[in-house]
């Protein structure tokens, strides 16, 4: 079975090559046209670079995947988030960055 190496936008010229080589399909219409989405999306790169990543079939080096993740300061008990999902997410993980509080779980987005 090959393996296929994470390769992070910390690795930026590496990232990018392969970032764009992904084919998915458009986002959904829906999250177009979320707010929060459009505030903060086009920043989790730059904010968050070993959060964003792709996977690189390791013989070929073809990307295979891509994911974006995003830190959060949460010290509750996870049955106790919040209802806002995506958004609620989102905006937390840069609220949380800017005020500087550590880390305490990754949420996929």
């Amino acid at each position: 079975m090959p393996g296929y190496p994470v390769v992070t936008a910390q690795a930026a010229a590496q990232y990018h090559e392969l970032n764009v080589t992904v084919h998915t399909r458009r986002i959904p219409d829906f999250l177009e046209h979320d707010r929060v989405v459009a505030r903060y999306w086009s920043s989790l790169t730059e904010q968050f670079p070993a959060c964003q990543f792709c996977l690189a079939e390791q013989t070929s080096g073809t990307a295979v995947a891509r994911g974006h993740s995003i830190p959060l300061a949460f010290d509750s008990q996870l049955p106790s988030l919040p209802d806002g999902g995506l958004d609620w997410v989102l905006e937390q993980g840069f609220l949380d960055a800017a005020a500087g509080r550590r880390p305490t779980i990754y949420s996929a987005l």
